[in-house]
């Protein structure tokens, strides 16, 4: 039995290392404060449209009926954000011959959708494909995150209430803010990009999930990391650079101290708790941030992982393809 799984387990590694799926560009929207904020009064199927125009236009000579299918991550798919919004954004932002679908896995939404894009243009049943997420999380346009507080100090923090227990540590100042916004990105298979002529800006190496005790959910990264390593083929000290989504501030510290992550790579530029958390945006988000941030910093490998409710983590690798 161990051999067979040996097996296995080397027969996915492979799969994995032969995927011809490449990112060749991604946009995100400004990260808007949820109930109050710049977009308040702005559908999630009208944000991702948008960003989703921005995303198709930047490519020359692509077309919109290119794109085989619109695969939408989203944490609450009810009210506005039901009722097949993924098809509505395809109708939205692209054709009426565009499909388009929804998916949840909360928190993990964003990353799940781009997975779901590389699964199936690996498997040869698309060329193209645009995943990511979008959430508001209310029940103007805006251009600049909102989340980031300049006036505040450590010693405001530090006056905050618990938020879930007398003499409790978490706060709504170490916990990640509820947020709005949508981010998207464009995948292609190497025939397409070939004769698009274009150059990818990184690829999926693997896609890992993992389930955890629904009590202490947070952790959920600390077993999803190692599973998408070992698909990957890759060491931890390999990676160069990890976004961690911060659910909670603590929630973070756990899953650093738990793998042994080096503090200095991760979430570089700031994370959920400073910039904000929309739900199904959040994979995405980072999946654009780690790959814009390895291309200036020339690394090649990084990883995005968040826990997920319910008791769950998930991981995907990276590979940055301009080097």
């Amino acid at each position: 039995m161990k051999e067979c799984t040996e097996y296995y387990l080397k027969e996915k590694q492979l799969e994995i290392k032969i995927m011809k799926a490449y990112i060749v560009a991604g946009f995100r929207s400004a990260v808007g404060k949820a109930n109050k904020g710049g977009f308040r009064f702005m559908r999630s199927d009208d944000l991702a449209a948008k960003v989703i125009e921005q995303l198709v236009g930047s490519i020359k000579n692509f077309e919109n009926k290119m794109v085989d299918d619109l695969i939408v991550g989203n944490a609450v798919p009810e009210a506005e954000q039901g009722m097949q919004m993924g098809r509505y954004i395809s109708l939205l932002a692209l054709s009426k011959e565009v499909p388009g679908m929804i998916i949840n896995r909360y928190c993990g939404s964003g990353l799940e959708a781009i997975h779901l894009a590389c699964a199936r243009i690996h498997a040869g049943t698309a060329n193209c494909i645009i995943a990511g997420g979008t959430e508001s999380s209310r029940n103007q346009t805006i251009d600049t995150d909102e989340g980031p507080r300049k006036e505040t100090s450590l010693k405001v923090l530090s006056k905050l209430k618990p938020a879930f227990k007398v003499m409790g540590q978490v706060t709504a100042g170490n916990s990640s803010q509820m947020s709005d916004g949508a981010a998207f990105v464009l995948v292609m298979s190497k025939k397409m990009v070939k004769e698009l002529k274009l150059e990818p800006l990184a690829r999926m190496v693997s896609y890992a999930t993992a389930g955890v005790e629904p009590r202490i959910m947070g952790i959920g990264p600390a077993k999803a990391v190692p599973k998408a390593l070992f698909q990957a083929g890759l060491k931890l000290n390999q990676i160069e650079q990890i976004e961690l989504n911060e659910a909670f501030a603590a929630q973070a510290l756990s899953v650093i101290k738990a793998l042994e992550i080096d503090k200095k790579i991760v979430n570089v530029n700031g994370g959920a708790v400073a910039l904000g958390h929309p739900l199904g945006m959040t994979g995405a988000k980072l999946s654009i941030k780690l790959i814009n941030e390895m291309k200036r910093r020339n690394q090649k490998y990084g990883i995005v992982t968040a826990c997920v409710g319910g008791g769950q983590g998930v991981c995907g690798v990276f590979e940055n393809l301009i080097l």
